[in-house]
């Protein structure tokens, strides 16, 4: 119908300039009186309502028209905005009019300035020794620049990746770098921290075993020394001629209450396997010291006066060596690493099966709450492990390393391994009989010295963990629980094989 009347108007030329056309009944309309557009590209349309011609018109240069002026199939004005690169937003205008008739609507025309967005993925990378490729996903809606600093960085830049090449690191020390992701134009930028691993010293150990007067030393390139003073079955010897004698009760310097000559059967055969499990878990060497000599003639976990009988020459000699060498070890060890663990093995023969870890506390202490235990600073000074309250790494206090989700209990349970004090079993009970450690735990432990930083455990590892068909699953129980202890608690890493 329109194109109809459009036609006969022009078969006329007649139009809304006709001389008889009242100028007062006249409109051009719009749907709208303003748009905002975003700072991207867009079409816009906009509907016109005229029952005269009309022409459109813009001085603003980054709004395209597209309908310039009306036709009778034409009841719209389209136009498209051009890329704001500017952060300012900025206006315009559209002009709609009949000139003849002096006819004008506008239409106002805002476009909001260029917001940029910078999205990294991820914010940091982290480089072996041996360096590689890792990649950055970048999303940006603007030209960006990259700038590393450091030459053993470099980088290719692709749509939406930057990919950072790393190149191998020769120096023992690790080395960090920042990746700046930035625009100068929009001012805005981003980091991406990067590090890198030191080269692996690959440390040279060649492990001495030196037996010297009943006392087999094996040297170790990790701070943990295993003792097994009970646990020989050689009987009787000698050292430069001088027969070592048998201990009796009554031929003692000093009268012992808990005298014995008891063998700690197997305990041998078990510190031989956990250092050998050690070794294959870790690719380390823990130290070791084990006596080669029956307890019949020394007894290396009591004091001098206790454990070498009356004109035991040969027997004090075994005695002086075993502890020097402990001495000697756990010197060294705090000296190279600041810190060190003593492990103490033993075996027990009573009723409830479970081992029984010695901290210096008597089962009656150990009955205390864990208030009562961490409020009264004589039961921190007294245990073995009294400078690891001070100094353990995540800061647990005495409760929790003594048999809390921390101690050694703890991860004596997690591999199978029942034993007191832990969180199931936080006492053994005033009617229960109850190693608590002896003279080498008491010797070399950290109590009464809150800066200490070498601590000394006992193990009195019961009947059942001790059969032979056990000893290797014992042994694998003991290092896992121990590495995971160490571990949670010292500053030196142990590395564990997969």
């Amino acid at each position: 119908m329109k194109k109809l009347i459009y036609l006969l108007l022009a078969v006329l030329t007649i139009s809304c300039s006709t001389p008889d056309i009242d100028k007062s009944t006249l409109y051009i309309g719009l749907s709208k009186q303003s748009v905002t557009a975003d700072f991207e590209s867009n079409r816009y349309t906009v509907g016109v309502t005229a029952n005269c011609s009309w022409v459109a018109s813009t001085a603003d240069e980054w709004i395209v028209l597209e309908t310039e002026r009306s036709t009778p199939d034409s009841e719209e004005l389209s136009f498209t905005v051009a890329y704001n690169e500017s952060s300012n937003s900025r206006k315009g205008l559209i002009v709609v009019k009949n000139a003849e008739y002096d006819i004008v609507t506008e239409l106002s025309v805002s476009q909001k300035g260029f917001t940029p967005t910078l999205t990294i993925t991820p914010e940091s990378l982290i480089f072996t020794s041996d360096g590689g490729t890792r990649n950055i996903d970048v999303e940006a809606n603007f030209e960006y620049e990259v700038n590393i600093a450091a030459e053993w960085l470099s980088f290719e830049k692709s749509e939406r990746t930057l990919s950072v090449v790393a190149k191998a690191n020769a120096e023992s020390l690790e080395r960090a770098a920042e990746i700046v992701i930035s625009s100068e134009k929009y001012s805005i930028s981003q980091i991406v921290r990067v590090t890198q691993a030191a080269k692996e010293v690959v440390e040279l150990f060649d492990r001495d075993t030196i037996i010297t007067n009943y006392v087999e030393y094996r040297t170790g390139n990790v701070p943990i020394i295993f003792s097994a003073p009970h646990g020989s079955t050689v009987d009787g010897g000698s050292i430069d001629g001088v027969k070592l004698i048998k201990r009796t009760k009554d031929n003692m310097d000093e009268t012992d209450p808990s005298f014995s000559t008891t063998l700690d059967t197997r305990t041998l055969s078990l510190s031989r396997l956990i250092d050998s499990v050690f070794y294959a878990k870790t690719g380390k060497h823990p130290y070791t010291v084990f006596a080669k000599v029956s307890r019949k003639y020394v007894d290396l976990n009591r004091k001098r006066a206790r454990g070498v009988p009356k004109n035991g020459t040969a027997n004090g000699v075994v005695w002086d060596t075993y502890h020097a060498t402990i001495a000697a070890a756990r010197e060294e060890m705090t000296s190279k690493y600041g810190e060190g663990l003593l492990l103490d093995i033993h075996g027990h023969g009573h009723s409830i099966k479970r081992i029984e870890i010695g901290y210096m506390l008597t089962k009656e202490e150990l009955d205390l709450t864990d208030t009562q235990l961490i409020s009264d600073e004589k039961y921190v000074l007294k245990s073995s492990i009294c400078g690891l309250v001070n100094r353990n790494k995540n800061g647990y206090n005495f409760a929790e390393l003594l048999r809390g989700t921390y101690s050694l209990g703890y991860y004596f349970s997690r591999y199978d391994l029942s034993s007191v004090p832990s969180p199931s079993a936080k006492s053994p009970g005033s009617s229960n009989p109850y190693f608590n450690g002896g003279y080498i735990t008491s010797t070399y432990d950290s109590s009464n010295d809150t800066a200490g930083t070498f601590d000394a455990i006992q193990l009195e590892f019961d009947s059942k963990t001790r059969e032979s068909k056990n000893l290797q699953k014992t042994a694998e129980s003991v290092v896992s629980a121990v590495l995971d202890y160490f571990d949670k608690h010292y500053n030196t890493t142990i590395p564990k094989n997969e």
